[in-house]
């Protein structure tokens, strides 16, 4: 994508994914979290637990991160901006409206604070 991006003079710009699963999860939270629910097999139910979740999830943002860096496309952290608490997330990623417009905040301050990129037609 970051190649096709760039052929097409298309400004590319990365965001790590957001999750509440934490160390020390507090119940109310664990209460919430679905995602890692795999189903039932031979009657036994099989759940991932927050901890790996977490490792797996901070994995995941840590190869963003980074791509980003070894591509020289910009970033934009949500992970690391938005509080790990039931007033940002509905659930173990899905944002509340609060944690929208979190979100909302940090990408448009970061875009406000870069310069516009001009972008030109392929070819011209």
């Amino acid at each position: 994508m970051i190649a096709v991006a760039r052929t097409r003079g298309v400004r590319f710009i990365l965001m790590t994914e957001p999750f509440v699963y934490q160390e020390k999860l507090d119940p109310a939270i664990n209460e919430r979290l679905w995602m890692g629910w795999l189903g039932s097999v031979s009657q036994r139910s099989i759940n991932l637990s927050p901890d790996f979740l977490a490792r797996e999830m901070n994995r995941f943002d840590g190869a963003v991160r980074e791509l980003a860096r070894k591509e020289g496309v910009e970033l934009i952290d949500l992970e690391r901006e938005i509080p790990k608490d039931l007033v940002h997330f509905y659930d173990d990623v899905h944002l509340t409206p609060v944690g929208a417009e979190r979100a909302s905040k940090v990408i448009s301050a970061y875009l406000a604070t870069q310069e516009p990129l001009s972008v030109s037609a392929p070819g011209s």
